[in-house]
C-alpha cells in the first residue's frame, strides 16, 4: 500500500531525516535519490558532545576551570549548524581555538575543529548537517518515540 502511494510526484521535496549510521544514510539515498538526505539535529549534537568529552574540553566548558572564553567558543560551536553555509568562513570560532596556545586547552580546541573539518565539512556527512532554513523537524526523536511506544504496545523490544 506504501509503495503504491510513492510516486515522483508524492517523492517531490522528500526529507529523510536519520542519525549517524553511514549504512542506513547510503540506503536512503539509494533508494530516495531526488530526497535531502540529513543527520538528526539530537544525534549531531551527541556527536560532538561524545568528541567534547573525549578530547577533554568538559572541563573547559562547565566544569571547576571553566574559562569564558572557551565556553563562548562552544556556544558558537553549538549554534553553527543553523547558520548559512555561506557565512561560515566568517566565524572565526569554526577556525581558529579561542585561546592563545600556550592555554592548556589549545590542543585540544584545535583538535576538535580538525574534527569538524574532517568530519563535517569534508568526511562522509559533509552534505547532511546543516539545519540552515529548515523549518520542519529537525530530528528523528518523534520516530524513536513512535518505535518505543509501538514496542509497549506490542509488548516486545523493536530495535533499530
Amino acid at each position: 500500500m506504501m509503495k503504491e502511494a510513492m510516486t515522483p510526484t508524492t517523492l517531490q521535496g522528500l526529507r529523510v531525516v536519520l542519525d549517524s549510521e553511514k549504512a542506513a544514510i547510503n540506503a536512503a539515498k539509494a533508494v530516495f535519490p531526488s530526497a535531502s538526505v540529513e543527520r538528526c539535529a539530537f544525534h549531531l549534537a551527541q556527536a560532538r558532545k561524545r568528541k567534547r568529552y573525549a578530547l577533554g574540553l568538559r572541563q573547559y566548558v562547565r566544569a571547576a576551570q571553566r574559562s569564558g572564553r572557551i565556553k563562548s567558543w562552544w556556544s558558537t560551536i553549538k549554534g553553527f549548524l543553523f547558520l548559512s553555509p555561506h557565512l561560515h568562513r566568517r566565524v572565526p570560532a569554526l577556525w581558529q581555538p579561542p585561546v592563545t596556545q600556550t592555554h592548556a586547552a589549545y590542543n585540544w580546541c584545535r583538535s576538535f575543529l580538525e574534527y569538524l573539518r574532517t568530519n563535517w565539512y569534508a568526511g562522509p556527512f559533509n552534505d547532511l548537517w546543516n539545519k540552515w532554513d529548515v523549518e520542519e523537524l529537525k530530528t528523528s526523536n518523534i520516530a524513536e518515540s513512535f518505535n518505543r511506544l509501538l514496542g509497549v504496545v506490542l509488548g516486545v523490544n523493536i530495535r533499530l
